[in-house]
């Protein structure tokens, strides 16, 4: 009997052991997934961080890219300092070197004889390399007259002048304007510099760039910016046109004996034939106009028709 009593506590003993030994694996188990899940998420926090701190630089880039552009924008705001200071350099050389000065002149002359002017003046043009830009020729009873708009090359603008003006026995006026537009000139092309750096900026921003709401934004900046440079490109040329080659607004004429020519008063035979013609017109016109309302007449017409025959039926009951 005690050995039977030995044996059972035995065998219960074992069953604590396995069921403790089962217990302590079911802990272990549960402890390594819970490390395991603890580190999925620390990873998964790590990599959004990581994106998000990503994300934020380069809209962080944008904005930076952004605040320079409206800067460079406005009228009154300056470029972005390091662009201005070499923009300012490079307009302080440029101005020591090149003036653009825009130089125009009117003069009016009264000449001799009209017919042979106009070959001399071809001969000064031609001299100082020149050429007419427009030109307009009136004449009457009075006077006969021309006014030419002449292109010249800055160099030659008050040597051409001087002998336009010398061709005419009487010079009524002689004008002279010069407009100083070197400022203008290099500040445009300083500021056009600036936009074209800001530009280049933007391109590699756009080659940087997520998602599409960022590449459209981008891309719609740099249409704005590109239309800026164009426009300051257009400008410069004009510029450029206007100080090249000056304008010079020449007015000559002739004063002719003026003649008295009397109308002619036409005669009774004459007047009568027209008279005749007119009536003739008006006569077929007329016509022409009552053919117009044929709907008129087919509608009263029908109208009269009818109502004749009513008047048959009334006049017969």
């Amino acid at each position: 009997m005690q050995v039977g009593r030995n044996v059972v506590l035995i065998n219960k003993s074992k069953e604590k052991f396995i069921i403790n030994e089962t217990k302590t694996n079911m802990k272990t188990m549960y402890l390594f997934v819970s490390v395991i899940f603890i580190l999925i998420i620390g990873c998964s926090s790590q990599m959004e961080e990581k994106a998000k701190t990503k994300l934020g630089k380069t809209d962080e880039l944008a904005s930076s890219f952004a605040k320079d552009a409206e800067e460079t924008e406005g009228d009154m705001a300056p470029p972005p300092p390091p662009i201005v200071k070499k923009a300012n350099e490079f307009k302080e050389v440029q101005k020591k070197d090149v003036r653009k000065i825009i130089k125009t002149a009117d003069a009016s002359i009264e000449v001799e004889k009209f017919k042979e002017m106009k070959p001399e003046i071809t001969k000064v043009i031609q001299k100082w390399q020149a050429y007419i830009s427009k030109e307009n020729e009136v004449n009457n009873n009075y006077k006969i007259s021309n006014t030419l708009e002449i292109r010249v090359p800055g160099e030659n603008f008050e040597k051409l002048l001087d002998e336009l003006v010398s061709l005419g026995k009487k010079v009524d006026y002689k004008k002279i304007d010069a407009n100083d537009v070197t400022e203008e000139y290099y500040d445009i092309q300083a500021r056009m510099e600036s936009n074209k750096k800001l530009e280049q900026s933007y391109f590699e921003l756009l080659k940087k760039a997520y998602s599409m709401g960022d590449i459209l934004q981008i891309q719609e900046k740099l249409g704005q910016i590109r239309e800026e440079i164009e426009a300051k490109e257009g400008r410069l040329k004009h510029i450029d046109d206007r100080a090249n080659y000056s304008t010079v607004s020449l007015f000559y004429y002739e004063l002719l004996d003026y003649k008295y020519i009397p109308q002619k008063n036409p005669g009774f035979f004459e007047r009568l034939a027209k008279a005749l013609h007119s009536g003739w017109t008006g006569l077929v016109t007329i016509l022409i106009g009552i053919f117009y309302l044929w709907p008129l007449w087919l509608v009263l017409g029908i109208g009269f028709y009818f109502f004749r025959r009513y008047l048959k039926r009334t006049k017969k009951k």
